[in-house]
């Protein structure tokens, strides 16, 4: 009496093992096994596509965030592979408060301070040359003794002294140091931006090298360093004015066509 009491009924006992047969599929489903493919391959391309197939999945947040990470890092990847001031400014410019934002400041202030633009190529190593098999004359036939002759030495005559005047040396230019301009506040209207820097008179700086750089480009014009925000860290970037979008964009494609860094800004 008290074993019949106690044992459950026969369909709750079905009722249960369908619960369970239903838990079983949900985690051997597909959505689960993209999940796990997705996380094998841990590329900002796998969490998009997961994402896109299962945007109100329970993993969607996670995936997001993690294809975000990816995406900054094969970023960093393929600019240190570039290792050129314009791959760490655009870096920079895309991920201001990023992971590599700082060291890609660094690097891009070790740049301008040795007024380059890519990384110093090693000198080729000098290869030896193989020596020559050295070269046998052949034997002259005998000439007969020369017989010497004496020449008269004819003593040297020294010229006469001129006085001439000794001109003064030209006095050695004084060079004048250049006054520390003060960043501008921002202004409205469009141009070009080649830079953005940790300091104002690195912004300066730079202006310098890349003027003598592009001098038909850019010695007629003329620049501002202005003060802004990237996130929370204070930056200076460097800018060219310019009348319309049109004109800045023209001015970015020449100089960007041999090396430069270059991004329009607009109001």
């Amino acid at each position: 009496m008290t074993s019949l009491l106690f044992s459950p009924p026969a369909a709750l006992r079905r009722a249960g093992l369908l619960c369970a047969l239903s838990l079983l599929l949900v985690a051997c489903g597909p959505e689960n096994d993209d999940w796990r493919a997705a996380q094998s391959a841990d590329t900002s391309v796998a969490y998009a596509h997961f994402v896109a197939q299962y945007p109100s999945s329970s993993h969607a947040g996670e995936a997001r965030q993690r294809g975000a990470a990816r995406v900054e890092e094969e970023a960093w990847q393929q600019t240190v592979h570039e290792d050129t001031l314009q791959a760490y400014q655009q870096h920079l410019l895309r991920f201001p408060q990023g992971k590599w934002a700082q060291e890609a400041r660094q690097r891009i202030d070790s740049f301008v301070t040795a007024g380059r633009t890519s990384p110093p190529v090693a000198a080729p190593v000098p290869v030896a040359a193989p020596a020559a098999a050295p070269v046998v004359a052949p034997a002259a036939a005998p000439v007969a003794a020369a017989v010497a002759v004496p020449v008269p030495v004819v003593p040297a005559v020294p010229a006469p002294a001129i006085n001439r005047p000794v001109p003064a040396p030209a006095p050695a230019p004084v060079p004048v140091p250049l006054a520390k301009p003060a960043p501008v506040a921002v202004q409205a209207g469009y141009g070009a931006q080649l830079g953005a820097f940790s300091a104002a008179d690195k912004g300066e700086s730079a202006w310098q090298t890349i003027q003598a750089r592009f001098p038909g480009e850019l010695s007629p014009l003329a620049h501002q360093v202005v003060q802004g925000k990237a996130g929370s860290m204070t930056v200076y970037r460097l800018q060219v004015p310019q009348p319309t979008a049109k004109a800045a964009r023209a001015l970015c494609a020449q100089i960007a066509a041999r090396g430069q860094a270059c991004v329009v800004y607009h109001p």
